[in-house]
Formats: C-alpha cells, structure tokens, sequence
C-alpha cells in the first residue's frame, strides 16, 4: 500500500478527525487531505509530527502507539523507493527491512547478502528459482515457529548447508581418477599436436 493508503486506512480506523492534526500540530485539513490523495508526501519533520498525533490517539485508544507509527515510516519508505526512484517493489522491500534492522544486525548480514547476490547470479534460471523457492519455504518455515524453535531449526539448516559444502569440498580435494588422468593426458596431446 502507498503512503497515501497507509495514512488515510489508520486515520480511518483510529476515527482521527482531520481537524484534531490541526488543533495538535498545525496543519490544515487541506493539507491532510492532500496527504491521502497521494498528491503530498510529507517531509521528516512533518511527518514526526503526524505520528505524535498517531501515537497520542492510539495510547487513548489502548493501542500499540508506535504500531501506526511504524506503519506510516515504512509506508512512506515504500513510496518514495517505488514512486519516487522506480526501484522495483520487491528490490524496495529488501532495502525497508533492511533499514528496519538495528546497526549490528545489519553489519553481520551485509556480507553473507553480498556473497548470496553473486551466488544467484552465477546459477542459471532452473537453478535460480529452484534455490530461491526453497529460501523461501525455509523462512516460511522459520516464520511459523517460536523464537527457540526458531533458532534451532535454523541451525540445522545450516548444519545442512555446511554438510552440502564439506562434501563438494571433499570431492575437490580427492585426488584425480585414472579416467580423469587419461583425458587430462588426451587434451594435452591434443593441444600439442593442433
């Protein structure tokens, strides 16, 4: 949902009369309503000041006060990423949850991210969406389960991973067979002879 969706469906359902973001914060209907047209899109400051209104409401409702909050900033994200830079929805969702993540979270991903892009990159298209399904149902999974369950399903799922990789290192390493010998043989006289 854009920005502009997000505002209006909270506002809607918190019951916030356009006339209360006046009263609290200054601005004019008419700018609330160009909010939920989509016509603006508001700054930073702006828009800390909307969420104190949001907030405000949802603690005299017996709400969450910082689940609309959230809700608008990642709203707001998602719009200016796709409307404003045309960066693919999907590309656009990576960077918010991203960003959602704290500072040390972040520095000990960015790594594995980046080795993962050139790994998918490298892998042809069966191989690709074979991997990328089952990523996703591996995190459907993790998705469902508590966080201890949680963590030990994804543990063995690296176990998993690493057993997969100690194998293909192991296949590498062996010495090479007679058959193997000869056709390394073959393709050197090959090249000495043409």
């Amino acid at each position: 949902m854009s920005f502009a969706e997000v505002f209006a469906d909270i506002r809607r359902r918190r019951r916030i009369p356009m006339r209360l973001f006046t009263e609290r914060i200054g601005v004019s209907p008419s700018y609330i309503h160009d909010i939920e047209r989509g016509t603006t899109l508001p700054g930073s400051d702006k828009l800390e000041a909307i969420t104190s209104v949001l907030r405000e409401v949802a603690a005299e409702q017996r709400s969450d006060p910082e689940e609309d909050a959230r809700e608008l900033f990642r709203a707001r994200e998602e719009t200016i990423y796709i409307e404003r830079l045309g960066i693919d929805p999907r590309l656009a969702h990576v960077f918010i949850a991203l960003r959602e993540l704290d500072e040390e979270a972040r520095a000990s991903i960015q790594e594995p991210i980046l080795r993962a892009i050139s790994f998918f990159a490298a892998l042809d298209d069966p191989a690709r969406q074979k991997m990328g399904t089952a990523l996703v149902d591996a995190v459907g999974v993790l998705d469902t389960l508590e966080t201890l369950d949680r963590n030990a399903v994804g543990i063995e799922i690296a176990e998993a991973v690493e057993a997969v990789v100690e194998q293909h290192k192991a296949k590498d390493a062996a010495p090479p067979t007679e058959q193997a010998e000869e056709q390394e043989q073959s393709d050197l006289q090959s090249g000495v002879s043409g």
